[in-house]
């Protein structure tokens, strides 16, 4: 896989028009707010500092605001690192240990969502040769519906192409949900995004169009099919609308050449959370390649994006938890070796270190 050029991730701080804010606007804090319970026992943390790549440092001595993926540290335990020339900002990087940690419970929730599981394993499967699994897919979809600002777009879970595909056998109130949250007014409304492999309804042109970016001859009839059915049930939802000026949702397919995915990536997924999210920058239907800064800005921007209710609390948590970890690095790494006891007591001084250790719940 080639590297990417160097990425910022911070594309979630957004105003409240959708629009990036430049560099200079965002909260740039180079640690979080710790209470000060510590005061004999600074000399201890300012003595862990990076002092090369994959060297231990902490959030509470480390100020920069850009950090480099190469400054993550070794002693970390992870099942995803982050590619070379990944850019973060602030606390991104503890954030993305944090979600990728070995050492931490799977079920710990770390999206907060009403209608998917924002957990850890969720998240996990974002990794490279993993099968995204819906739960991603609909925070996505969470994320980009939360921008207020946004009146002629819809973006759908994918529970409501599963209603489609079984009519009979849905609850009434999970349709009802989806279009109380997800349906707004239809007065201007001009595109519907369904991650059905993903399918655009074009209420402008009348176009039904068809993104799948590992495409199977075989396999097309039947999913332009099921794709006719979605647009059937919006046709039906979208007569409900009293605002709603009669007319036919589609009138042809159109089938754009984008590229496409190796077939044992596992990639399609992961394609259709990015075009998702970057919809507006696209020039194109066609997407750039998805590597593993993809998976890595798409994992983080889910925890830390406004549309997180408990983003602030497992940013807190995931800080504590790098910190915890590298100062049990450096004690490891300046602990004496056991040294034979003189009659007047141990001939090397006690770390003090219990009220750091026991605030960081070492």
């Amino acid at each position: 896989m080639s590297v990417p050029p160097a990425t910022r991730m911070g594309r979630v701080n957004k105003g409240a028009a959708g629009t990036h804010l430049p560099t200079s606007q965002v909260n740039l804090k180079g640690k979080l707010s710790f209470k000060d319970e510590w005061e004999s026992s600074h000399k201890l943390i300012r003595n862990i500092k990076s002092t090369g790549p994959g060297s231990s440092w902490t959030f509470y001595t480390h100020r920069s605001a850009d950090i480099r993926s190469e400054k993550t540290p070794k002693c970390l335990d992870l099942s995803l690192w982050s590619p070379p020339a990944m850019l973060f900002v602030s606390h991104e990087l503890a954030v993305e240990a944090y979600i990728f940690a070995n050492s931490l419970q799977p079920s710990e929730i770390l999206v907060e969502n009403d209608h998917c599981t924002g957990n850890r394993e969720a998240l996990w499967t974002l990794r490279p040769g993993e099968e995204v699994v819906d739960d991603v897919i609909n925070l996505v979809v969470a994320m980009v519906s939360s921008n207020k600002a946004e009146k002629q777009r819809w973006w759908l879970p994918t529970t409501f192409a599963q209603i489609t595909m079984s009519p009979g056998c849905h609850c009434k109130s999970t349709l009802d949900y989806i279009v109380a949250k997800y349906m707004g007014s239809a007065d201007n409304l001009l595109k519907i995004y369904v991650p059905l492999y993903l399918m655009i309804v074009d209420m402008w042109d009348q176009n039904l169009i068809y993104l799948d970016s590992l495409k199977s001859s075989d396999e097309r009839q039947a999913r332009i099919d099921q794709m006719l059915e979605v647009a059937r049930l919006l046709e039906l939802l979208l007569f409900d609308k009293s605002a709603y000026e009669s007319k036919t949702t589609v009138s042809k397919i159109h089938e754009p050449h984008i590229s496409q995915q190796a077939a044992d990536s596992m990639d399609c997924r992961v394609w259709v959370a990015e075009w998702m999210i970057e919809y507006n920058l696209w020039a194109s239907y066609d997407l750039q390649e998805v590597n593993d800064t993809t998976r890595m800005t798409i994992a983080v921007d889910l925890v830390t994006g406004d549309h997180n209710p408990i983003s602030e609390e497992v940013q807190q948590k995931a800080v504590q938890f790098w910190d915890r970890n590298m100062i049990c690095s450096y004690m490891k790494g300046v602990r004496p070796r056991k040294r034979t006891r003189s009659p007047a007591g141990p001939l090397v001084p006690k770390l003090h270190v219990d009220r750091i250790t026991t605030f960081l719940g070492v």
